[in-house]
This record gives C-alpha cells, structure tokens and sequence, in this order.
C-alpha cells in the first residue's frame, strides 16, 4: 500500500510538470462557420479601423496573468483584427497604428481570477481516476486544467472622436479553462457572435450617413460660382513622394502636413482637408493614401472633390542632397500650370525648409 501511495504522488507530481505546455498568452485564430453567417449576418462598412493595442488588468490577487498578459494584449488584437475584417468582414480595412481618417477600435481586458493549467487533459483524467471520484474531479480539475474569470470591453469610435459603439462581455467567469489558446478562441467566438450584428450595423450606418455629408459638401463646392481674379483656388495637396530619400511614414507624414498648412497659409489657395482626401480614396478601396502619386490618379480624385488644383510633390534624392520640386495642375484642362524645386538637405528640418521656398516661389508665380 505505502508503495503504491508513493508511485501515485510521484505520478502526480511528474504530471504536474509535464502534459501540455503552459499558456503563453497568444491566442488561436477565432474560426468562422456558415451556420455562424447565416444566424448573424453582417452589413461590411467600407472604413478603415485602427485596433489600438487592449489595455490589460490583472485583478488577480497572485498576478499569476501579469507574466504573459503582454503576449496576450498582442495577441488578441491580432485575433479580432482578422475576425472583424479578414474573417466576417464587418470592417474594409483593419490597421495596427493610427492614421488619418481611421475609425478607432479599443479593447480593455479584466482578469479578475487566473489560475495556471498543470498537466493539462493529461493530468484531469489521471487524477480523477486515481483518486476518490469526486475529491478526484474537484481536485483535478481547476488543477490540471486551470481557470480563470475575465471580462472584456470594445469600443468604436469615429475618426472625430465620437464613441460609436460599446459593449461589455464575459468570455470566461472562472467555469472555463484557459489553459490553450484554442479555448479561448472559442469562447471569443461565442461571445463575439452575439454582438456582431449590431457592430456592422452600427458601423456601416454611421459610414453611409458620413459619405453622404462628404458628398453634399463636395456638391455644394462644385456648384460654388469660379472664384473671381485674384480669389482663392481650392487645391488638392496630396503627401509627398518619396524617391530615394529614405524619409520614414511620420517624416512622410508631417512634411505633406506642413506643405498643406503653408499653403493655405499663404491665402492664395483654399485646401481641401486632407482628411477627405483619405476617406475618398478608403471609399474606392484604394490601400494607402500615399499610392496615389499617379498623376491621372491625383486629377481624377481632385475632380471628384470639387477641386480646381492639384498639387504633386516629390522629395527626390540626388548624392548627398535632396531636391523637393512641387507641380500645380489645373483640373479642368488636366495640364501643369507651374512648377518650383528647390535643393537643399535630406533631414527633416532642411527638407521643410525647403518646402518653404517652394511654397513661396508656387504662390508668388500667380
């Protein structure tokens, strides 16, 4: 009998130590089904969602989550990203930084109670058996399989800043294991299904009536009488592009933002917010904003928004010295109509600089 005592706590114990591997925090892909469409059919909004990175609460009194709840953050903003926009498509485009325009996700995760898995099924079936059955099962199971009790809240919000939407759910209240990363997919999934009818809805909804805004801005524009001698034009500044300088997307970024400020600036142009000119390009489903540098592409986007001018600016390398050279275009005839460059540095500070000097040359030439 005392050998038999002594196999058995040696068997649990090493099982303790081995069967699965621990949870390491990454999540497994939520999985779609047909059954799944077809009781929760969803209405794709043509927005492009920036998925902030879920903020994580361990309320756990051990912090036994703490360890992993990094890799989890990453991991479940990749898994909803793909669900919503790859998988069910109640989303166009989902990103991972912020960009202009962008709808904006959030996701808060409270682990209120986590418990580690041992041995996994292993170990649950070999407890259960060895020991009384119900001291067995009791033991075995929040040992072996582990627990936890975890909320989640998501929240959209429009490119303005408008919460849009907002709900609360429990994918696990402490009765579920969360010792592989499948079975929290399927609960994610349970969960998320039942709110994805009223996400998509409410998305697309808020979308449609924001286009249509945009549209009526854009007619009452185009039925705005020719500006009189000496009037503003309205012109669209598109992001600079870049040919071998090597600027990184926020250098790309806030440089295309100053050129457009330093225009409007100098009161002889009224320039289109850029922020239309993104959303318009997200409604034709074009992938980035700064892929329209075609010239055919740029006129026709400007056209659409009621626009007189284009301006195209290039930030081209050349040895150790960058040349910014800047091409206004009139949409009517789909011709230049002047032009200025001006060679100077490749850091951020010079290259403003000289855009300085082209704005200045562009707006002193009419």
């Amino acid at each position: 009998m005392q050998l038999f005592q002594r196999f058995l706590g040696l068997a649990l114990v090493g099982l303790l130590g081995t069967g699965c591997a621990a949870f390491d925090g990454k999540i497994a892909p939520i999985e779609v089904y047909d059954f799944m469409i077809e009781e929760h059919p969803v209405q794709k909004a043509v927005v492009t969602v920036f998925f902030e990175k879920p903020e994580v609460v361990d309320n756990d009194e051990e912090k036994d989550f703490t360890p992993i709840a990094d890799a989890f953050a990453l991991s479940l903003r990749q898994r909803l990203s793909e669900y919503l926009c790859a998988r069910r498509q109640v989303m166009d485009r989902c990103i991972d930084r912020p960009a202009e325009g962008a709808y904006r996700m959030t996701s808060k995760v409270v682990m209120r109670d986590y418990r580690a898995a041992h041995g996994g099924a292993l170990m649950f079936i070999f407890g259960s058996l060895l020991l009384p059955p119900l001291l067995g099962v009791a033991w075995a199971f929040p040992v072996a399989l582990g627990s936890c009790d975890w909320s989640l809240e998501l929240a959209l919000y429009a490119p303005s800043g408008e919460e849009l939407w907002k709900k609360s759910m429990i994918p696990s209240d402490g009765s579920w294991s969360c010792s592989e990363g499948a079975d929290i997919a399927v609960r994610l999934n349970e969960e998320l299904e039942e709110v994805i009818s009223e996400l998509s809805q409410t998305a697309s909804t808020y979308e449609e009536v924001a286009a249509r805004a945009r549209a009526a801005e854009a007619r009452k524009l185009a039925a705005a009488p020719a500006p009189a001698p000496g009037k503003a034009f309205i012109i669209a500044v598109f992001t600079l592009e870049d040919r071998g300088a090597k600027l990184g997307e926020d250098v790309q970024e806030r440089l295309s933002e100053y050129l457009a400020s330093a225009i409007a600036a100098s009161g002889r142009y009224q320039v289109i917010p850029r922020v239309q000119l993104k959303e318009r390009l997200g409604l034709q489903k074009t992938e980035s904003y700064k892929v329209c540098y075609d010239q055919n592409c740029q006129i026709e986007l400007g056209k659409e928004l009621a626009a007189e001018k284009s301006l195209s600016t290039q930030v081209i390398k050349l040895g150790a010295r960058c040349m910014v050279t800047a091409v206004i275009f009139d949409l009517k005839t789909a011709a230049s109509e002047g032009g200025a460059s001006q060679e100077g540095g490749c850091g951020e500070d010079e290259l403003a600089e000289s855009m300085k000097e082209v704005v200045g040359k562009l707006t002193q030439a009419r």
